[in-house]
């Protein structure tokens, strides 16, 4: 596989083309040229950024975001060493400290992470065969929680709940990830240290119960898909879940399909609701991400409020503000639900921006 390095050398070239050419953003003009700079990186099951920051009186500055699908990568440690190559070579930006952020969960002692079996990040074999000197392994969440506070406000958007004036900002946060999978933390205020303290979870690992002969069949193919004894509810009310949702309602036959896709993309799917079968997954996705939400905030009651990441949100954001209400309210419980917040975040680097957060903590405690 043609290497990231030679691709983003390449990427220059408007005569040479290639199979999968990496997108390369730059926040800055002009990029600023010798000196040292941070790198973070945020591993997706879908798709993995890598972000190159500058620190200015100890906030960190976005200068140039790389991103790639994660099954493109191969061997992370010639990825990460290709980066810090090409930073170096082209800029004179010297990276020495690196925070990875991956989907599942990284081991005790931060250094190390399998994202689910698609990758195998290892930081002995990063600080051996790279000139890092520092590379922290950490879940995917965890720095999505040291995140909130560090990206613009304005990319939080509120979709439900009362905000009261009187608010303790020190109540428990709690985050979901609609990406790919699912993915959780929770966030309290540690009051000795005068800081939030995020705490990592798979909440998306939980049992998935179905309450009907669709969410039955549902479950079934999923188990049969996937080979499991049971269906998890990161199977379901995510990314992966929609197309697992479009290939059993396409197997029932009841619903008119326009488009007849090969392909159960789920950005296709959200994108064309004029076609009566992406419009029915549509709704049931939302339907049961309203549930699985619903079930999360009464697990954690997270007064301080429930902020929902990840591509679904980031990519569709008007149709989630417009679904998410709708399928998360329970009439039932109206007034203990609308005490608890509830914020969609648009920023889609929240996770480079958390994982350099983190690594500046880190880097300050040595």
């Amino acid at each position: 596989m043609i290497n990231f390095l030679l691709l983003l050398t390449l990427a220059t070239s408007s005569t040479y083309t290639y199979q999968h050419k990496p997108e390369m953003k730059t926040y800055v003009d002009p990029i600023p040229k010798n000196i040292e700079c941070l790198l973070s990186a945020d591993i997706g099951g879908a798709k993995s950024s890598i972000g190159i920051f500058e620190i200015t009186n100890d906030k960190a500055n976005l200068l140039i975001s790389l991103h790639k699908k994660t099954n493109e990568i191969g061997d992370f440690t010639e990825e990460m060493n290709d980066v810090v190559q090409y930073m170096y070579n082209n800029y004179g930006i010297v990276i020495n400290h690196a925070c990875i952020a991956a989907p599942g969960v990284a081991t005790k002692n931060k250094d190390h992470s399998n994202v689910h079996g698609l990758l195998d990040i290892d930081s002995k074999e990063l600080l051996e065969k790279t000139s890092l000197k520092t590379a922290i392994i950490v879940n995917d969440l965890f720095v999505v929680g040291h995140g909130l506070d560090a990206i613009d406000q304005e990319k939080i958007v509120h979709l439900y709940g009362d905000i009261t004036e009187e608010k303790n900002n020190h109540d428990i946060r709690a985050i979901i990830s609609a990406g790919t999978g699912i993915g959780s933390s929770i966030i309290t205020w540690d009051s000795e240290k005068k800081q939030f303290v995020t705490h990592p979870g798979e909440a998306g690992m939980v049992e998935f119960a179905p309450t009907n002969k669709l969410e039955y069949a549902l479950a079934n193919h999923t188990k049969n898909y996937y080979g499991r004894k049971a269906t998890y509810w990161a199977n379901l009310a995510s990314g992966s879940g929609i197309t697992r949702i479009y290939s059993v309602l396409k197997l029932m036959d009841k619903h008119h399909d326009s488009l007849n896709l090969d392909d159960h993309d789920p950005k296709v799917i959200l994108n064309n609701p004029e076609d009566e079968l992406c419009k029915e997954t549509t709704n049931l996705f939302f339907k049961l991400f309203g549930r699985f939400s619903r079930n999360y905030v009464w697990a954690t009651l997270p007064y301080g409020g429930l902020y929902i990441t990840g591509g679904i949100p980031h990519n569709h954001s008007e149709l989630f503000a417009e679904n998410f209400a709708l399928h998360y309210e329970d009439p039932s419980f109206y007034k203990e639900l609308k005490q608890i917040p509830i914020y969609m975040v648009t920023e889609p680097n929240i996770g480079l921006y958390g994982a350099v957060k983190y690594l500046q903590l880190e880097l300050n405690q040595k």
